[in-house]
């Protein structure tokens, strides 16, 4: 799953050239972890019966539960970002304006929040998930991480899209917070004596990482980053 503050940890531990990176989204993610193709995949999936971020999906998943454990990582602030000058209040106002939005890429974590939010959309009016899809104008214009769809409104491809607040501030953009998800990383059980693993749980204890949140706006870090919270 893609992040922007993630691409400078693995820089500053030097991982860049020993390890391979690839944002393939977090369903993806997990589903390469299953295979044992990785050793670390980061996530940030919401559970809409609990509310819950990461830890009700790997518990939940006999597999996961058996091959991996769920290390605490950090908060991140998703936003609904908009070009200067504009005001949008959410994606009702618009599905109601007929607004061209910016999507995400299937198996992103990013991608199913804004499912979630058109599946209430579409409860609350009455109709189906596919049919709210459809009214969305530009829901099949899916970009592949936060950048993209920063860019795309920024350079006036889209109006709105759902991004993580850093994104939005790069690029200049007005944006409302919609939520604080947890960016949190399973980790391959046979992968934790690696010692690149072993060096990047390390890291997300130190206080390093804490400085390094200063630069990135929207990011949180508390007293269980680098702890397993699950299974």
């Amino acid at each position: 799953s893609h992040d922007l503050m993630l691409q400078e940890i693995i820089s500053g531990l030097g991982l860049s050239e020993k390890v391979g990176v690839a944002y393939v989204g977090s369903f993806r993610g997990l589903w390469l972890l299953r295979k044992g193709v990785i050793d670390i995949a980061p996530v940030h999936l919401l559970d809409p019966d609990t509310g819950d971020y990461n830890v009700p999906i790997i518990k939940n998943d006999r597999e996961l539960r058996e091959k991996s454990v769920l290390v605490k990582g950090y908060r991140r602030k998703l936003v609904l970002a908009y070009r200067t000058g504009e005001i949008i209040k959410g994606l009702e106002d618009i599905l109601e304006r007929n607004l061209r939005f910016v999507n995400r890429n299937q198996g992103s974590g990013t991608r199913a929040y804004i499912d979630a939010m058109l599946e209430k959309i579409a409860k609350a009016r009455g109709i189906s998930k596919e049919e709210i899809s459809r009214q969305l104008r530009g829901y099949e214009y899916e970009v592949p991480n936060h950048n993209a769809v920063a860019a795309a409104i920024a350079q006036g491809r889209a109006d709105a899209g759902i991004c993580i607040e850093h994104a939005a501030y790069l690029y200049g953009l007005e944006y409302k917070e919609l939520t604080e998800e947890h960016y949190d990383f399973a980790i391959l059980k046979e992968g934790l004596n690696k010692d690149p693993v072993k060096g990047f749980i390390e890291f997300l204890k130190s206080d390093m990482l804490k400085n390094l949140t200063k630069k990135y706006k929207g990011y949180v870090v508390d007293e269980t980053t680098g702890n397993v919270i699950c299974c």
